[in-house]
């Protein structure tokens, strides 16, 4: 099998690169399974999967950027039902969704240490046009592809934004992600350390706060400041694109699945009809957690 075999065929999903190394690696697999996938990162692989790397400089001259504007977009703040939607607009040969691919997490993280890991700003444009025309490889010439990009990779969002998309942004209160963070117990409040550290790359607020200083914070304290830059990055990017963005919140879905459904379908353009969406709206997805 040729690189170009693999960076044609949408069987071989892109899971990591090495910058340093020059390659970038594919897991095989097929639209159901990753249709299926509540998470497309570790969470994902079996172990009788199969993997093949591909030199990055032979992916750079055999893909076309500007993969971005083909693919459809959900930005979210965490336990807001984001996954959820993702699941309710699935339909084959329609809209694949693809769940937190963890390519994207790498990416950012990429971008947010670029300096730091001697990476120039070209190095990382050209890595990001790859990965945005990897994901928007389709199962079929009419489905759509529709990303649910993890919340720590929401620093790609200015990016994503620049090539005239839309977006829908999910979000919650701060009591609702508070209380949602309780319930999940101790391994949620690691993760949320996690992300404070992640988000403290960023050059924002959550910069200013001394390492010695966190260490001070409670879990409730870290996971209110992780709501509040999320919510504060959410905020610039639907101020800075009005017209690209709408904001849903995330916790009213539920009861209001097949409007909002329909709503997100005309605002992304997305080609289910309205007979898909009440049949999805209608079953057994909402009967069990996403």
């Amino acid at each position: 099998m040729t690189p170009q075999d693999i960076l044609q065929d949408p069987h071989w999903f892109p899971v990591q690169f090495d910058l340093n190394a020059d390659t970038i690696t594919f897991l095989k697999t097929d639209r159901e399974q990753l249709s299926a996938g509540s998470f497309l990162d570790q969470r994902f692989y079996r172990a009788d999967d199969t993997f093949q790397a591909v030199r990055l400089s032979d992916a750079f001259k055999l893909v076309s950027g500007g993969g971005e504007t083909d693919l459809k977009w959900i930005f979210h703040s965490a336990f807001c039902c984001s996954t959820l939607i993702s699941r309710a607009l699935d339909l084959p040969d329609k809209v694949l969704t693809l769940k937190e691919p963890d390519i994207l997490m790498q990416l950012a993280n990429t971008k947010r240490m670029a300096a730091r890991n001697g990476h120039s700003q070209q190095q990382v444009a050209a890595i990001e046009a790859l990965v945005f025309a990897l994901l928007s490889r389709r199962f079929s010439d009419q489905e759509q592809v529709l990303i649910k990009l993890t919340n720590p990779a929401n620093f790609l969002m200015p990016r994503i934004m620049s090539s005239g998309t839309n977006a829908v942004v999910m979000t919650s209160s701060l009591e609702e992600f508070l209380i949602s963070v309780i319930r999940k117990g101790e391994e949620c409040m690691s993760f949320v350390r996690i992300l404070f550290n992640i988000f403290h790359l960023d050059g924002t607020g959550l910069s200013k706060i001394s390492e010695r200083d966190a260490l001070k914070l409670t879990d409730l304290q870290i996971a209110a400041l992780v709501w509040q830059h999320q919510h504060e990055d959410l905020t610039a990017v639907s101020q800075m694109h009005p017209s690209k963005v709408r904001a849903v919140h995330g916790l009213k879905f539920p009861d209001n699945r097949e409007q909002i459904m329909r709503a997100a379908c005309d605002f992304l353009d997305l080609n289910l009809s309205d007979n898909d969406i009440a049949t999805n709206a209608n079953g057994p997805l909402f009967a069990r957690h996403s």
